[in-house]
C-alpha cells in the first residue's frame, strides 16, 4: 500500500476540498481562480493573458473510499500568434475527471495488486491501468480541485494558436519571408537551356 503523504503540493492555483465536507450523495460546487494567480498561471501555461478560469465541479464518492470528480472548466485567454506575434483571443471549454482515493479508508483494488504482482516478478510489458483503477491518493485528507483543472487546460491550449488567415512564407534560405516570385526561373528549365545550346 503506498505510503500516506500529509504535506500538500505547492502549486499555482490550489482549492482544497475536504472529503469529510462530501457528502454519501455527493457534491456540487464551482470554483473560480482568483486574480492574484494569475501571473503564476501564465507562466506556466505559456500564455499572454489570462482573463478567467473557472470550473463547475461534481464530486462523488465510491467504494473503497475512492472519489470521482467530473465536470467542465471554461477559460478566456489571449496567447501569440506563432506566424505574426500578434494577440490570438480564444475560449476553451472542456470536460474535467480524475479519481481520488482515500488510502486510511480503502483496500488495495485487486487491478493495482495484480499489476504490483507482475512488476515484482520482472514481466517486460506491465498493463497500463486506467485511472479509474488506479487513482491519485488523497493527501492530507484533501483534494487538490484547482490543480486538477489547471493540469487539465495544459492539455487542451493549442501549441501553436495562429491569427486568422496568417500563413508561413519562406525566403531562398528557407526561413520565414515573402514567397519566391512566379518569375523566378526553374532549374530543369536552366538545363534545357544548356542542352539546346550544345
Amino acid at each position: 500500500m503506498p505510503r500516506k503523504q500529509d504535506r500538500l503540493p505547492d502549486n499555482e492555483w490550489s482549492h482544497f476540498l475536504s472529503i469529510e465536507d462530501v457528502p454519501h450523495d455527493g457534491l456540487t460546487l464551482q470554483i473560480n481562480a482568483p486574480e492574484n494567480v494569475q501571473d503564476d498561471l501564465i507562466r506556466r501555461l505559456g500564455v499572454a493573458a489570462l482573463k478567467s478560469l473557472q470550473a463547475d465541479i461534481q464530486v462523488r464518492p465510491q467504494a473503497g473510499g475512492v472519489y470521482h470528480v467530473s465536470g467542465t472548466f471554461r477559460a478566456e485567454m489571449t496567447q501569440d500568434c506563432v506566424v505574426t506575434g500578434d494577440p490570438v483571443e480564444s475560449t476553451l471549454e472542456e470536460p474535467v475527471e480524475g479519481w481520488f482515493i482515500d488510502h486510511d479508508a480503502s483496500v488495495m483494488s485487486f487491478a493495482k495488486a495484480r499489476q504490483d504482482q507482475e512488476a515484482g516478478k520482472g514481466h517486460a510489458e506491465i498493463e497500463i491501468l486506467d485511472e479509474s483503477e488506479d487513482p491519485e491518493a488523497v493527501i492530507g485528507g484533501k483534494i487538490d480541485l484547482g490543480e486538477l483543472v489547471v493540469q487539465h487546460l495544459s492539455l487542451a491550449i493549442n501549441p501553436y494558436p495562429h491569427k486568422e488567415g496568417a500563413q508561413y512564407t519562406y525566403t531562398d534560405e528557407g526561413g520565414a519571408g515573402q514567397s519566391p516570385p512566379e518569375s523566378r526561373k526553374n532549374p530543369f528549365e536552366a538545363l534545357k537551356d544548356w542542352k539546346e545550346k550544345r
